[in-house]
């Protein structure tokens, strides 16, 4: 089950891996603004 739980994750995160990618830019540009 737990291994079951990594993978859908795992498949969860690299469908929404370009999203996260520019949302995660543009957080880091935010901070290094202050």
């Amino acid at each position: 089950m737990r291994s079951f739980t990594m993978m859908s994750l795992l498949e969860t995160f690299l469908t929404a891996s370009q999203g996260a990618t520019i949302l995660f830019l543009a957080m880091l540009i935010n901070w290094q603004k202050r």
